[in-house]
């Protein structure tokens, strides 16, 4: 489903929507009370401000950072498209910080 909604990012509406989640065989009684239930609707525009704060206005975008396994550190942000030499660059002088 993910696949086919950035396929028609262009035109998303409820109905193809509705048409995309029918052709992969979904359940339409049970995927339409979902969507019309907007229970998700509030967790949705939460990440997208977060996402907005942190600096993204699009995807991709990357969050990298130093963890311990309980918090993290040392915050990262790389909105966009970037060569695989910008995040090593970025993940080796995280290393560093030991």
């Amino acid at each position: 489903m993910h696949d086919r909604l950035f396929d028609q990012h262009a035109r998303l509406g409820t109905g193809i929507i509705l048409q995309l989640a029918n052709d992969l065989r979904l359940n339409e009684k049970t995927f339409a009370a979902c969507m019309d239930s907007q229970k998700y609707v509030r967790a949705i525009m939460a990440d997208r401000e977060l996402g907005t704060t942190l600096g993204f206005h699009g995807t991709p975008g990357f969050l990298i950072v130093r963890t311990d396994g309980r918090r993290f550190s040392d915050p990262l942000t790389i909105p966009g498209a970037v060569p695989f030499a910008t995040f090593q660059k970025e993940i080796e002088r995280l290393l560093k910080k030991r």
